[in-house]
């Protein structure tokens, strides 16, 4: 598998233990007991039970299953702001009620009532991956690749490890390589330290590639930082857009 799904893999992996342990500080409020390690079993073996005896969610057509719990579950990774209510949602789901996190799941895939989604977007994203990145020749070696990350990182890793561009219809057009904007105006990349869909490591990367790149930091956890860091990345980027004044490279707050 390439690097793009094992760092995503692991950086999920990490905000998985960061919200474990979250959840086991409220104490009270969280459906998981003892250290992080043993929390995580314990929400892996509900995933795998669920798997095999879905969860009540009130529809009898839509059961959560354990693939369902999952997916709304990496979906909190996202944003802390979401872990309060995923606890109650979590807790509802391992006590027999699915209904709450095959919602947060619905609401996150874009979901209507009616069946149907509000937008094209995964289909979306799945296409520009599937040609901006050569396909695994060998199949095997894929097979085995995946059982590896899903192994390696037994929360989300199997989730993300399969490969979506296997049956897509299209060859692609392109190979990843580096790149570096030769002549360009100071480009701003903003890395998030918790960040699992696009992990900190990318955002340095890509920063130190580019010939005018200049790296913000903000020290959260979640996908992005603009609009969710307090105002300190917010500051940074307006004065940048609006006013011209180019941020100092290596901020961080």
């Amino acid at each position: 598998m390439d690097e793009f799904v094992a760092g995503q893999s692991e950086g999920f992996e990490k905000a998985a233990d960061v919200f474990l342990q979250d959840c086991l500080d409220t104490a009270q409020q969280c459906p998981l007991k003892g250290d992080v390690a043993e929390a995580k079993k314990q929400l892996n073996a509900f995933f795998a039970a669920a798997d095999e005896s879905p969860v009540d969610s009130g529809d009898p057509e839509r059961p959560l299953t354990g693939s369902l719990a999952r997916s709304a579950v990496l979906a909190l990774m996202y944003s802390d702001e979401l872990w309060p209510t995923g606890r109650e949602a979590l807790t509802a789901a391992m006590n027999g009620d699915g209904s709450q996190l095959l919602e947060m799941d619905d609401r996150s895939a874009e979901r209507q009532l009616d069946g149907s989604y509000r937008t094209s977007s995964a289909f979306s994203m799945t296409a520009v991956n599937c040609l901006d990145h050569p396909r695994v020749a060998d199949e095997e070696w894929a097979a085995q690749e995946t059982a590896r990350i899903a192994e390696e990182f037994p929360t989300f890793g199997s989730n993300i490890a399969k490969d979506d561009c296997a049956q897509w219809p299209q060859a692609p057009v392109r190979e990843p390589a580096p790149i570096s904007a030769e002549g360009a105006a100071p480009i701003v990349v903003i890395g998030t330290t918790g960040d699992p869909a696009t992990p900190y490591a990318w955002s340095t990367a890509l920063a130190e590639q580019l010939d005018s790149g200049v790296h913000l930091t903000w020290e959260g956890n979640g996908h992005t930082a603009y609009g969710r860091s307090g105002g300190c990345i917010e500051e940074q980027v307006d004065a940048y857009l609006l006013a011209d004044t180019v941020p100092e490279d290596g901020f961080s707050c």
